[in-house]
């Protein structure tokens, strides 16, 4: 499968120098960067780790406040706003860990998060990409790995037949509700708010597509990667997200 020439391309790197490379964008979320910030250092503890944050044109201060408060972390300034997708690109090409760690700047990471997914993508060479389980701070469960979209999909979803009944695998197949949240799964695609990638994924696919902004970008990216007979599973640690939902261990 030929990559497309608008995708930008990951070099194979020099030998890595840390077991994770942490990437978070922010846009205007400079308090609860500082709250995700805290949760990935805490979770760092024990492991080599960087931490690269990518501002895309913050006009709260958020840029400031990382530089001030978290002088470990390796400050990234876009210079204006490149959406999702084309802003982790530019972290991902200066990576030098093991592992690309993916964090929305509104997700926090629960305690054995970080060292669990580097632990099972270790124990599964063949997974590409994995994401975790996902909760509120609540505690209610979100959706964490989602078939790929189909017209009948948004049929199910729109029409409420998929949230009337989600036990079951075929109303419930999108968001796949009736599956065991706590048992590693091979999966179609799982959510941006957290992933963990094998940097090689992206040298055989290519980075995000910079043709979508904001959505739907980790959709294509899992996509590239299924077609490269690479595994999604959700298979790594747990996070709590502010917003919608949260990253937490799924297993141990």
């Amino acid at each position: 499968m030929k990559t497309p020439d608008s995708i930008p391309q990951l070099s194979p790197s020099a030998p890595p120098q840390y077991d994770a490379s942490v990437v978070i964008v922010s846009f205007n979320t400079r308090e609860i960067l500082r709250e995700c910030l805290q949760s990935v250092l805490l979770e760092a503890e024990g492991l080599k780790t960087e931490i690269l944050v990518v501002d895309n044109s913050s006009r709260d201060g958020s840029d400031e406040m990382v530089e001030r408060e978290f002088p470990q972390v390796r400050l990234i300034r876009a210079g204006t706003n490149l959406g999702f997708g084309s802003a982790n690109n530019l972290a991902l090409q200066q990576a030098l860990g093991r592992y690309f760690v993916l964090l929305n700047s509104d997700a926090f990471l629960r305690p054995g998060a970080l060292a669990i997914a580097i632990r099972q993508m270790d124990e599964n060479p063949d997974c590409g990409l994995a994401g975790g389980r996902q909760t509120g701070r609540n505690g209610n469960l979100q959706p964490s790995t989602r078939s790929f979209p189909t017209i009948l999909d948004e049929v199910l979803v729109l029409t409420g037949l998929a949230a009337r009944f989600p036990k079951s695998k075929f109303f419930g197949r999108f968001d796949r509700t009736w599956a065991d949240p706590n048992e590693p799964a091979e999966v179609d695609w799982v959510p941006g708010a957290f992933c963990i990638i094998r940097p090689s994924a992206l040298v055989a696919t290519g980075l995000f597509n910079p043709v979508f902004f904001l959505y739907y970008e980790e959709v294509d990216l899992c996509l590239r990667i299924k077609a490269r007979r690479l595994q999604d599973l959700v298979l790594a640690g747990h996070l709590h997200r502010a917003h919608r939902r949260g990253i937490l261990p799924s297993g141990n």
